[in-house]
């Protein structure tokens, strides 16, 4: 079914569409770097003086004394570090998409049946650099939290210990890695509508 559309309407459509097409590369720019600068101000100050965190603490690296389990759990973080990462890379190659399909995208405000293309648009900018912030702030409020020198003054843990600390950050990765999958349900459905 085609409906009409008056030029009267259409006319100041067609105007926010060639600007927002003409100035998406700069759009792009300057909202990649509003979430640098965000996850920079989480990720800034890391840990607090009173918060040591140790390297050994982040860095899960097994030792000659530890059983196969240890070695095994060390494994497993080591993949879910290398599936982050992957993550990372596709996260900027998605804006780097977002870019180049930005001005044509953005046209798509002209005419109320394509409006949609760029609110979709827009929301995959914002989710796919929400992802970047979500992240830096699951990442520091993990390191505040739990991986401190002892592990259990923050978070009030009864145990300590390297098998503790190979779990929590099997946790934090995993978190990490499902923030995109999260994101990525609230860009399509529309925000949850």
């Amino acid at each position: 079914v085609q409906t009409r559309t008056a030029v009267k309407d259409i006319a100041p459509r067609l105007v926010v569409g060639f600007v927002a097409a003409n100035t998406s590369l700069g759009i792009v720019g300057q909202a990649v770097r509003f979430a640098n600068a965000l996850a920079q101000a989480f990720t800034g100050q890391g840990a607090t003086v009173g918060q040591r965190v140790t390297f050994q603490a982040l860095v899960i690296v097994p030792v000659v004394g530890d059983g196969i389990f240890l070695i095994l759990l060390c494994l497993v973080v080591v993949v879910l570090a290398a599936v982050l990462l992957v993550t990372c890379i596709m996260r900027v190659a998605v804006i780097v998409l977002l870019a180049v399909a930005g001005p044509l995208a953005l046209c798509c405000h002209a005419l109320p049946q394509t409006d949609g293309v760029a609110r979709l648009w827009w929301r995959a900018l914002a989710g796919t650099l929400a992802v970047q912030v979500a992240q830096a702030f699951t990442l520091v409020a993990a390191v505040r939290v739990f991986l401190v020198s002892d592990g259990t003054a923050a978070a009030g843990l009864t145990v300590g210990g390297r098998l503790i600390n190979i779990l929590l950050a099997m946790c934090l990765l995993w978190v990490c890695i499902r923030i995109p999958t999260w994101m990525r349900h609230l860009i399509f459905t529309g925000g949850g509508r």
